[in-house]
């Protein structure tokens, strides 16, 4: 009877010790997922962090490579403007070179002029390439509109007792002089001078003619003035 009971109770035991290693397999196992899932999780997350950090280093880049954009556009649009400046400055450079310029005007009248005194033409023969004639028909002045190589032509008719001679201005110094006539003093004589000369201008530079040393009488009706641009 009692052999039978301890045989029972070992019976029971490796029952209960069967039952508690299935449990244990399953607690196993259990973990063992868990620890999958964990791991898995984790793989996520590092993924995702990856992705992040990759992420950001590309729009990093990215922006790296707006910015370069942006400079070589800036200078592509500089490189443009330089170009198109230089393009238009030769234009101009053409067009002033070739553009046609000159006048040819008369005096009115006549009459005793002081030395110092402008002489006027308002008497606009021909013209052409000039916008302001006002100024030669109000005072004699031509007003350069052009840049370039200019002849000067000046002639002027006069009678006087002494040394008739009328000087060409560019802006405010004599750059030609030309005497019309010479007298002993016992007369008075009357001739005609000429004075030609070639003068570079600049925009708004002015060619005017003035009476010189004495007072003469001054025909202004058989005097002249021309101005051509040769280039």
């Amino acid at each position: 009877m009692y052999t039978l009971l301890n045989i029972l109770n070992k019976a029971q035991v490796k029952q209960q010790l069967g039952l508690l290693d299935i449990k244990l397999s399953d607690i196993e196992l259990k973990l063992k997922e868990s620890e999958n899932r964990r791991q898995f999780k984790i793989f996520r997350l590092q993924k995702q962090v990856n992705d992040t950090t990759a992420l950001a280093q590309v729009q990093k880049q990215l922006g790296i490579l707006d910015i370069k954009l942006s400079d070589i556009e800036i200078q592509m649009n500089e490189s443009e403007n330089e170009g198109s400046l230089k393009i238009s400055r030769l234009q101009t450079q053409i067009t002033d070179s070739t553009a046609r310029v000159g006048f040819t005007a008369h005096g009115q009248g006549y009459g005793t002029r002081s030395p110092g005194y402008q002489l006027k033409f308002p008497l606009i023969r021909y013209s052409i390439g000039i916008s302001n004639l006002a100024s030669m028909t109000n005072n004699g002045t031509f007003v350069c509109e052009k840049k370039g190589l200019y002849l000067v032509t000046v002639t002027g008719m006069a009678c006087s007792a002494g040394n008739a001679a009328f000087s060409i201005y560019k802006n405010h110094w004599v750059f030609l002089i030309s005497y019309i006539g010479r007298s002993d003093g016992s007369k008075q004589d009357c001739h005609s001078g000429v004075g030609t000369g070639v003068v570079v201008l600049g925009v708004n530079d002015v060619v005017y003619v003035r009476v010189r040393d004495t007072s003469i009488t001054l025909y202004e009706s058989w005097s002249s003035f021309s101005v051509v641009k040769l280039k």
